[in-house]
This record gives C-alpha cells, structure tokens and sequence, in this order.
C-alpha cells in the first residue's frame, strides 16, 4: 500500500458528532470511527494498515452523508 494514504476531513462548521466508517470493497466495515471536531480542526483519516484495493469512506454529521472511494496500489 502506498504510504501517502491519509487525507483530512473537514468539518462542516458544526460541532456535531462526526461518524466516519471505512469499507472494502466487498462491504466489510474495516474501520469505525466517531469524533467531535470543531470547525477549526481537521480529522486525519490513515489508511497505511490496509492492504491495496478499492475502499469507501463514509462520512455523516447531522443529516450530511458524504462517500469517498479510495483506490491504495
């Protein structure tokens, strides 16, 4: 797996509880997180431990949902 696989969240100006949940491809959840951030602060997601595939990142606060797809080589 590539070493640079972390990105950040950013928070959507609520103090909300943030619920982020990785997923491999086949569905499985490989990662369950919640967190409180504040608008000033990023959330930094690290994906070294996984092995290389397609994964979805899914992240809700209040009633946002947002997915990412990841591609690790």
């Amino acid at each position: 797996p590539s070493a640079d696989g972390a990105f950040t969240i950013v928070n959507n100006g609520s103090n909300e509880v943030q619920q982020l949940i990785l997923y491999d491809v086949t569905g499985r959840e490989r990662m369950v997180r919640e967190t409180r951030i504040t608008p000033s602060q990023k959330e930094t997601v690290n994906c070294n431990d996984c092995t290389a595939g397609i994964y979805f990142l899914v992240a809700r606060s209040g009633k946002l949902t947002s997915i990412k797809k990841l591609i690790i080589e």
